[in-house]
C-alpha cells in the first residue's frame, strides 16, 4: 500500500531524521517554507515509542524565516525499540496560515 505525503500551498519541503548514539536519540526537524513565508510558528516535535508513549516533546518553537531548522536530543532510548518522530507547525505565507505535519519511524 502506498500513502502519498500532503501537499502544502506554503510549504516547500519537510525533512525529518532520528540518528542513534549511546543511549541517546538525536532528533533533526527542518521546514522550509515556499518564497514568500514570513514565518513558522507553534512548531511542535515529539518522540514516542511503538507504543505510543511520549519519550520526549519540544514545542513552541519558531522561526522568523522560511526556514525552520532544529536538532533535539532524548535519552533514555532502549536498543530494539522502534521510535516515532513527529512534527507539527503553521506556515504563515501571504497572509494565510497553513499546518503542516509529517513523520518518520526509525528503529534502534
Amino acid at each position: 500500500m502506498v500513502y502519498a505525503k500532503p501537499r502544502y500551498s506554503n510549504n516547500n519541503k519537510i525533512t525529518l531524521s532520528i540518528t542513534y548514539s549511546s543511549d541517546e536519540a538525536v532528533c533533526y526537524v527542518k521546514i522550509k517554507g515556499d518564497i514568500g513565508t514570513t514565518s513558522i510558528t507553534n512548531c511542535t516535535v515529539s518522540l514516542t515509542d511503538s507504543n505510543g508513549n511520549e519519550v520526549k516533546s519540544w514545542s513552541n518553537l519558531s522561526s522568523q524565516s522560511t526556514m525552520l531548522i532544529c536538532t533535539k536530543t532524548a535519552s533514555s532510548v532502549t536498543k530494539g525499540e522502534t521510535y516515532t518522530l513527529s512534527v507539527s507547525a503553521y506556515v504563515n505565507r501571504n497572509g494565510s496560515s497553513e499546518h503542516v505535519t509529517d513523520s518518520i519511524s526509525k528503529k534502534y
